[in-house]
């Protein structure tokens, strides 16, 4: 249990299971001698702010979340170098926008702080959301679970993150970590005699033809006739490899994963301003920011 010397940094979010893209909010807490403090960011358009008269430069704002129920959690126990760090993260000057919510705030904080990273990325890196950060601190607290008395013990210097980051480098033939992430969500599922190489390709041919942009995205996983299958989350949506075709090497896969991100990235950043207006049009909710 961390002594009062001891203050714990919490990182959180009201998306459960299931939430949709725009669904939900992400936050921090800090705990010092019993006393917790909750920071967010929020949009100066959200409706809980349309009678505050001047707005504040920095869209972080504090006690917003006490009283709001989470449906995850996760809790670092911090040194006091690191106890500075949030300090002066909480003084930085910082807006709120489609590539930088509340979620990619939270997470970036705690990156900031720890050195350990809850990652909120989400549609290719373009934006952070709750739901993302739901499903990153389930996985972790599986793993190590935390307590608001019980947090994470700091990284020690030289030793890597124990949190889940996109921009770790999971095992796999490719060279991005999300891309290996997907590959390994793909691997799991397909059976054995699959070689690596369709498993790589199907990483290509899923994000091309099945919607699929995480790990969390893969559905069924089948070969058939000497197909390999792989539906995405959105019915009707499914990837389909021939292992009876030539199929290209991983560094080919590489460089066309990078030519389809290119030709993507119009349309997330359209999806993550989507986001943003949905969010600032919104009625005054916990559930929204």
């Amino acid at each position: 249990m961390a002594g009062p010397d001891k203050p714990i940094l919490g990182i959180h979010t009201n998306a459960g299971e299931g939430a949709g893209l725009t669904d939900g909010h992400a936050w921090v807490s800090i705990t010092r001698n019993g006393h917790t403090e909750y920071y967010g960011l929020w949009p100066n358009e959200h409706p809980r702010f349309a009678n505050e008269n001047p707005h504040p430069e920095s869209n972080i704002r504090k006690d917003i979340e006490k009283g709001f129920p989470a449906a995850a959690s996760r809790y670092f126990e911090l040194t006091p170098e690191q106890e500075k760090k949030f300090d002066a993260a909480l003084k930085e000057k910082v807006e709120w926008g489609y590539t930088n919510t509340c979620a990619s705030w939270a997470s970036d904080v705690t990156e900031k702080t720890t050195g350990q990273r809850v990652s909120a990325s989400e549609l290719l890196g373009m934006t952070g959301t709750p739901r993302q950060l739901y499903e990153s601190i389930q996985e972790l607290e599986k793993k190590q679970p935390t307590a608001p008395d019980k947090g994470a013990p700091p990284i020690k210097p030289g030793e890597g993150s124990s949190s889940l980051s996109a921009n770790d480098a999971p095992a796999g033939p490719l060279g991005n970590a999300q891309d290996n992430a997907i590959y390994q969500a793909i691997r799991a599922k397909a059976p054995g005699d699959v070689p690596d190489t369709a498993v790589a390709y199907a990483v290509l041919k899923a994000q091309q033809d099945a919607g699929v942009a995480k790990p969390g995205d893969i559905g069924e996983v089948a070969v058939r006739d000497g197909k390999l299958f792989v539906a995405g989350q959105t019915p009707g949506f499914v990837a389909a490899v021939d292992m009876k075709q030539p199929i290209p090497a991983p560094a080919e896969v590489d460089t066309q994963l990078a030519a389809h991100r290119q030709a993507q990235a119009p349309q997330l950043a359209q999806q993550a301003q989507d986001q943003q207006q949905q969010q600032q049009t919104s009625q005054p909710s916990f559930s929204r920011a």
